[in-house]
């Protein structure tokens, strides 16, 4: 990997969000309007559906176990989740073709 970054910890990912608690008490309980769902995920973003999720693992989009990622983690808001992780690359086109790109 050409970027020298290290990885987001989750606590480290989870702090920032919570240093955005006021736009997340907004959304904190609702379920998620937005298909895909932005969520973290193991401190990394993440984009979740029933039946398929994406995860940005070293600097590139990989498809992640959708089960693992609809049980453990925290939706946020995609602009939440954009501001958490600045940096991150669009979905590859073919993310979600079935039901529409993110």
């Amino acid at each position: 990997m050409a970027d020298d970054k290290k990885p987001m910890t989750e606590r480290e990912a989870m702090q920032k969000v919570s240093a955005l608690a006021a736009r997340l008490r907004e959304t904190k309980n609702k379920k998620s309007e937005e298909n895909p769902a932005a969520c973290i995920w193991e401190g990394r973003p993440a984009f979740w559906t029933p039946g398929e999720a994406w995860a940005l693992i070293e600097g590139s989009w990989e498809p992640v176990n959708s089960s693992n990622v609809g049980m453990s983690a925290r939706l946020v808001p995609a602009a939440v989740l954009a501001e958490v992780f600045p940096d991150t690359p669009p979905l590859p086109a073919g993310a979600f073709s079935t039901r529409g790109a993110a």
